[in-house]
């Protein structure tokens, strides 16, 4: 990965702290508008001051230019800033918004980032190098009792054998998860120690190969080339918790008094945007006693 694009991530990451912080605290937000349906609050210039430092500590000569504070500097290297895009739905509480960076050299885009700190989703992108994003294939076991631990534990050593011991990623084209072959050669990736080739549908246990065959049949339909160009990196095995704590069906409480336990901690989500779903049928549950069916939506 290119040195400037690691800073840009850094930025990103940083801009997208404070986004997150303010999040919870929309009622507060400060808001002025800079033109008809074109808003600026307090958490925009805020993103955008810690973007900048984090740029200037690394390269104290390179321009910029900001969505809210304009151009800076005279160089060939123009960084270009909108520390919160899609300031609307972040003032409404929608979470369609990202932190959006990008390097230009001589006036072409060379780097890139986006990130949505919502998610947690990163996507990148090098000029000659192609574009990255950290999304990940999810898929469930069924596995009784503490076994489930051993189970993980046993993937987690064979994918670091499987990269070389030395914090190497495994690694394997898509298409050829698909065919059940192994690559010569991978193109390199966002992760920095770099990949290996390797069988990762042998590593994984055959019902989670097959499921996995399946979901990127699925993407390849709504995302056409995310088999042609994909590349599967590592194993994730924590992705939630491998027991699942239990509760209530009709009112989701736990054994305990006043203990409600949800998300992916609890075993009841498997990523955000299903911990957030696990998160509100609580919520429901609070308010009401259980939890609303779909189509019911609560009484006003």
């Amino acid at each position: 990965m290119h040195p400037t694009l690691n800073i840009a991530i850094k930025a990103a990451r940083r801009a997208g702290d404070i986004i997150s912080r303010a999040t919870r605290d929309l009622d507060l937000l400060k808001v002025s508008t800079k033109q008809p349906n074109d808003f600026v609050t307090e958490v925009d210039k805020a993103a955008e001051a810690a973007i900048i430092e984090v740029l200037r500590d690394a390269y104290p000569d390179h321009s910029i230019l900001a969505e809210e504070s304009g151009a800076s500097g005279s160089s060939e290297f123009q960084w270009i800033i909108d520390p919160l895009d899609g300031t609307t739905n972040f003032i409404h509480g929608f979470p369609q918004f990202a932190v959006s960076i990008a390097l230009a050299h001589r006036g072409a885009v060379t780097q890139a980032v986006i990130y949505d700190p919502t998610r947690n989703e990163l996507f990148t992108a090098s000029k000659g190098a192609g574009a990255f994003a950290n999304a990940a294939l999810v898929c469930g076991q069924e596995q009784g009792g503490l076994a489930a631990f051993d189970r993980l534990a046993a993937i987690e050593r064979a994918a670091f054998a499987a990269g070389g011991g030395d914090w190497t990623a495994p690694a394997q084209s898509a298409a050829a998860f698909l065919r059940g072959e192994a690559d010569a050669i991978l193109r390199a990736g966002s992760y920095a120690f770099g990949v290996r080739p390797a069988r990762l549908d042998r590593l994984l246990p055959g019902e989670a190969v097959t499921a996995l065959r399946s979901a990127l049949r699925h993407f390849d339909r709504e995302i056409p080339g995310f088999i042609s160009d994909g590349v599967l990196v590592g194993v994730e095995t924590r992705v939630s918790s491998p027991l699942r704590f239990e509760r209530d069906p009709a009112t989701l409480a736990s054994s305990l008094p006043d203990l409600w336990l949800g998300g992916e901690g609890a075993g009841w989500a498997g990523g955000i945007v299903s911990a957030a779903v696990d998160g509100l049928k609580i919520a429901e549950a609070l308010l009401t006693g259980g939890p609303l069916p779909l189509s019911s939506p609560p009484a006003a």
